[in-house]
């Protein structure tokens, strides 16, 4: 099945140590466009509508991608926002997928908004690829936010997908079923 692009959806994944606690999880599945999940990640693509799991999310300048979210545009600032995180134990960890705009050399700000402290507070995005980012929060609470933006002000795009915000060991540490066009794979 080489050269397909497979999907985990979060019931798949098998735990091989399940975290203490999962605060919130935005995954942007049920969002229909071109880009980021596709292998797209310049051209006439994100222009559809953003569908969220989560309601809350405050954002600028975005575009609905394939199962994710695109952020900015060449000439405006991309900004996103989460809802509260219902942190309870004042300690998470924030993991989430991003890349930048093809061709954009992007680096990506991260703050709190509410109680708290983040780190890393800026991360250089991989050009027209997905990475996976960790970043350490302390000092929360339930109405604790985290603000995404890009630093540039120009060619500030990027794409984010997969928001996790966990306590105790990464969530997405093994998946024993893939599903997704073209079959399935374990």
């Amino acid at each position: 099945e080489a050269g397909k692009l497979y999907k985990v959806k979060k019931e798949k994944i098998a735990w091989t140590s399940k975290p203490t606690n999962i605060y919130f999880y935005e995954s942007f599945d049920e969002t229909n466009g071109k880009g980021g999940n596709d292998g797209q990640w310049s051209g006439s693509i994100a222009s559809n509508n953003v569908t969220y799991d989560n309601s809350g999310w405050v954002v600028s300048n975005e575009g609905g991608a394939k199962q994710c979210l695109k952020l900015g545009s060449s000439s405006s600032q991309g900004i996103a926002t989460t809802p509260s995180l219902g942190i309870n134990s004042g300690n998470a960890t924030l993991w989430f997928k991003a890349g930048a705009w093809k061709g954009d050399s992007e680096t990506l700000l991260i703050s709190i908004d509410g109680n708290g402290t983040i780190s890393p507070t800026e991360i250089t995005l991989a050009d027209a690829s997905w990475t996976e980012y960790f970043c350490n929060i302390t000092g929360a609470d339930a109405n604790t936010k985290v603000k995404l933006s890009a630093k540039n002000a120009s060619k500030n795009r990027f794409f984010l997908d997969e928001v996790y915000v966990y306590s105790g060991p990464n969530p997405l540490n093994s998946v024993n079923i893939i599903s997704g066009e073209g079959g399935t794979i374990s």
